[in-house]
């Protein structure tokens, strides 16, 4: 892990405003990504971290468009 990703995962993320109502879904599921690892989640485990609807998620994340380079997992 290096010092960037370490930052993140150990001080950002637990900050209150890291993810709030006001962040876009995409950038939620990014910052939630990076700050987990990018271990693979379920859309309900994204959506119990960022407070957004699991079917939105699913619908924004497994189109034919990529967000910032998200997919789904094969």
């Amino acid at each position: 892990m290096d010092a960037l990703q370490h930052a993140l995962i150990s001080h950002c993320s637990k900050q209150e405003d890291f993810v709030t109502d006001h962040t876009s879904l995409v950038d939620g599921v990014f910052r939630l990504f990076i700050s987990n690892g990018n271990t693979p989640m379920t859309a309900v485990e994204i959506s119990n971290k960022i407070h957004r609807p699991a079917d939105t998620i699913i619908k924004t994340l497994a189109g034919m468009k990529v967000y910032k380079g998200i997919r789904p997992y094969q």
